[in-house]
This record gives structure tokens, sequence and C-alpha cells, in this order.
């Protein structure tokens, strides 16, 4: 009889156990659910639009900045589009509109080009051999037909205010991490030893390093340099793309996400003007 009751006590304990990690689950997954609807409300709240199913030709404007390999499977999810400036009453029919629905050559020239320029909030992921991982998180692209540019990283240094072996050694390291991944991506170093201000701050990396020299004037680099702080540009045909580095970036965009979109999204404005003007 005892052993009929420690039996029944185990099995209920280990009921209990299962049905507690169970309500935990659920509360995880509702949480992240209801979180989820929030900043999809907050972000519809800010303009932009969620874009699904994810047309063929956005994918591969994405992919071709991040694919490097031959062999490598990206996925883009959880896209969201808006006009890259503000737009005005009559513009935002088309704004309210996702890819998938018109073609770039229908949308408003806000630039005065043929189509104005449409900003992109995506995330990237990694699907080669089967395993799934995150290749870059809350990425904002700015695609417009009137840019062309050459396919180039500009990546932010570490800040070199220490001085001393160990700093100069840890500097050397990030530089070659950096220099290792943009070589993944069929990239090859560009130097601009020569603008010591901005060298200082930013590395380049390039595919035709004639015609990346030849697009990025020193006042273009100057100027990209104070727009871009703490941010990675990848550019290439009529697409730039903005990744901000946690650990370089200004206090204001470490608040809350939407406050960081919204400086980012300022942020895209001023580089696509120094890309598209300059």
């Amino acid at each position: 009889m005892r052993e009929t009751d420690v039996s029944s006590s185990s099995a209920l304990i280990a009921l209990s156990v299962i049905v507690l990690f169970a309500a935990i689950v659920a509360a995880v997954l509702i949480g992240e659910r209801r979180k989820r609807a929030a900043w999809r409300q907050r972000l519809a709240d800010l303009g932009w639009v969620p874009v699904a199913p994810v047309p063929p030709e956005l994918s591969a404007r994405i992919a071709r900045l991040y694919q490097g390999s031959s062999d490598r499977r990206l996925r883009i999810e959880h896209v969201f589009e808006r006009p890259l400036q503000e737009p005005s009453l009559n513009e935002r029919s088309f704004a309210e509109r996702s890819f998938a629905e018109r073609s770039f050559t229908e949308r408003s020239p806000i630039d005065g080009s043929p189509s104005g320029p449409r900003a992109v909030l995506f995330d990237v992921v990694d699907t080669t051999g089967g395993e799934t991982s995150t290749t870059a998180s809350g990425v904002l692209g700015v695609i417009a037909p009137s840019l062309e540019l050459p396919d180039f990283l500009l990546a932010p240094r570490l800040p070199s205010g220490t001085t001393g072996a160990l700093a100069t050694t840890v500097l050397n390291v990030a530089d070659r991490l950096i220099e290792c991944a943009a070589g993944w991506t069929g990239l090859v170093r560009v130097g601009f030893e020569e603008i010591a201000e901005f060298d200082q701050r930013y590395i380049v990396f390039g595919r035709d390093e004639a015609r990346v020299r030849q697009f990025l004037t020193p006042a273009r680099l100057l100027g990209l340099g104070d727009a871009a702080a703490g941010i990675r540009l990848r550019a290439g045909g009529d697409m730039v793309t903005l990744e901000r580095d946690p650990s370089l970036a200004h206090a204001a965009h470490r608040a809350a996400p939407s406050d960081a979109l919204e400086a980012l999204l300022a942020d895209a404005r001023r580089i696509y003007d120094w890309l598209h003007h300059a």
C-alpha cells in the first residue's frame, strides 16, 4: 500500500512538473507573440508596411549584398517598407501598398528620378546546410533606382582613444576580423590613408577598387563618415543597407527600439543624400 502511495505521489509530482513547464513555455510564447504584435503596431504607426510574401526581386537585391559564396543560402524575413522621406497626402497611398502589389516604376518620384527612394526593414537568415542562424537583424535598407553604387562595404573601426601595444594589437585584430568577413563576400581592402580623418574611423572594402575610389571622393567620404557614425554600410547597384554596431552606437540609439529605428531612418536619409547628391 505504501509503495502504491509513493508511486502515486511520484506520478503526481512528475505531472505537476510537466504542467508547470508547459505553463511557463505557454507564457513565454504568449509574451513573445504580444511583443511582436506591439512592435508591428508601432511600426504601422511609424508608416511601415509589412511585405508578405517577400518578392523574389527584393530578396535578390538584399542577398546580393550578403551572399558571398554561391553555396550560401539566405532567407529574408520580417520585411517592412515605407517611403524614405515622409510622404505627402498624395503619396501616402503608395506607402500603403506592398512591394508585391506594384512595380518600382509606379512609385512617386520623390527624388526626381523615375521612382522615389524606399526604406526597407528586414532580417537576413542563413539556412546553409539545413541549419538556421541570423546573419543580420533589424537592417535598414534604402532602394533608389537613381543610385548607381559600386559594390563596397564601409565599416566603423573600434575607437582608438587608448594607446599602447595592447590597444594597437586589439585594433589590428579587429581590422583583420572585418577584413576576413569582407573577403568572404568577395571584397578586398581599399585604403584611404591619404584622408587621415576618415581612415582613423572607418575601413573600406570593394569589389572594383578603381570604381570605388572614383565614387568615394574625399568630400563624399568625409560626409559619409559624419553621417554614418557607428553604422556599417553595404552598397551595390541601387541599394545601400545600414547596420548599427551596438558597441559603437551613440547613447541616443540605445533607447527604445522604435526611437532607435527613427534615429536610424534619419541617418539613412543623410547617407542617401551623400550617396545621391554629393
